[in-house]
């Protein structure tokens, strides 16, 4: 869901009160700030926060909350998005920061998912991660997406780390 009007932090509270998970993607930036190097942790995607619950709980608060609050649905009908639990895990798992390691938020629509082979990580920070590679601004990163809402890009990850997966 996207919560609108800044009050994505009041909504995360209140739905982890009521007993269901969320999680917020992530990344870390350095600032030199005084002559040092700073690092931060800030929202990779702005206002996006994904819950674990029921489609009577998510209905409800969109209900209660109109205006404030988003919920991506399928279609034809128009229930609220779910989202595998493995993909969902995956994509949390190269959404939450490792140090400083460059991850880029995709719009959707940037990316063309039917080009490029399908690849798994075999090593390294990201070992046992699925997607595909692409060449984004002249770099090659390895792209993890949540199908019709979000895509990731991650950077600087060796070629002999990677193992084609057979398309079958």
């Amino acid at each position: 869901m996207r919560i609108f009007k800044n009050r994505l932090g009041e909504f995360k509270t209140k739905i982890e009160s009521d007993g269901y998970q969320t999680f917020r993607a992530m990344t870390i930036v350095d600032r030199i700030e005084n002559g040092q190097i700073t690092y931060k942790k800030v929202p990779l995607i702005p206002s996006l926060l994904f819950v674990k619950t029921t489609y009577e709980y998510i209905n409800r608060l969109r209900l209660d909350n109109f205006g404030l609050i988003f919920v991506y649905c399928s279609r034809p009908d128009n229930k609220p998005q779910p989202i595998d639990d493995a993909q969902m895990e995956q994509f949390m798992f190269v959404t939450t920061p490792l140090g400083n390691v460059k991850i880029t938020y995709l719009p959707d629509g940037d990316v063309q998912y039917k080009k490029g082979d399908p690849v798994r990580v075999v090593a390294g920070l990201y070992k046992g991660t699925t997607g595909v590679v692409r060449r984004i601004k002249k770099d090659r990163k390895l792209l993890v997406a949540i199908e019709g809402l979000a895509v990731v890009a991650i950077s600087n990850i060796p070629l002999e780390y990677l193992q084609k997966i057979d398309s079958k």
